[in-house]
């Protein structure tokens, strides 16, 4: 399993970005949480297989219908 901290920025709050993260991140059998930040922006954690995490991370790039994505920052997460 692998694990990563992620920051989406751009118009990415009142476009449902939350509710489609969350979906793919289940389709790609990943667990974690997404929350709208205080800066406009979307973070959060996923964990999931290396495939999985991989497209999770396109699907940041990509974005809700309504979003309109400037960047993704994806940082590895590991165990203490």
């Amino acid at each position: 399993m692998q694990a990563a901290a992620f920051r989406v920025t751009g118009r990415v709050q009142g476009v449902w970005m939350r509710k489609y993260t969350r979906e793919a991140a289940l389709k790609n059998g990943a667990k974690g949480y997404v929350e709208n930040m205080p800066d406009g922006s979307v973070a959060g954690w996923a964990m999931c297989d290396a495939e999985g995490l991989s497209h999770f991370e396109a699907f940041l790039h990509e974005g809700s219908p309504g979003a309109r994505v400037e960047t993704v920052e994806m940082e590895p997460m590991t165990d203490t």
